[in-house]
């Protein structure tokens, strides 16, 4: 057991942060997340949209509305913790936000560090 980890291990460290990142890349494609912007240094940001969120000056008035609307958003939220539980063995950090980094709400972000 101890052999197949240092093994796994060593895979994991020669590998070089464009590399990871393709990797980080396909598993956010993989739930259906979109790579947005990458930081300075070696921090990313992936967006996970949430399925028929209301545009900009529309209002959800129905408690049925409001409830597909929770529905979707929690759905959005398990893809996102998903992709970011098989990310972990290619980043050091994650942190996952209902908001852009900018404060605009509509989408599950992952900001991950490599």
């Amino acid at each position: 057991m101890k052999i197949k980890l240092k093994s796994v291990l060593e895979n994991i460290s020669s590998m070089d942060i464009r590399d990871q990142m393709k990797m980080v890349n396909k598993v956010a494609k993989m739930y259906g997340g979109v790579h947005c912007k990458k930081c300075k240094g070696v921090g990313s940001w992936f967006e996970f949209p949430i399925k028929d969120y209301p545009s900009a000056g529309t209002q959800i008035v129905t408690k049925a509305g409001r409830d597909i609307l929770k529905k979707e958003t929690e759905n959005a939220k398990r893809r996102a913790s998903k992709a970011a539980k098989k990310m972990e063995k290619y980043i050091e950090d994650v942190d996952i936000q209902d908001h852009s980094p900018t404060g605009v709400q509509g989408s599950i972000w992952i900001w991950v560090m490599l």
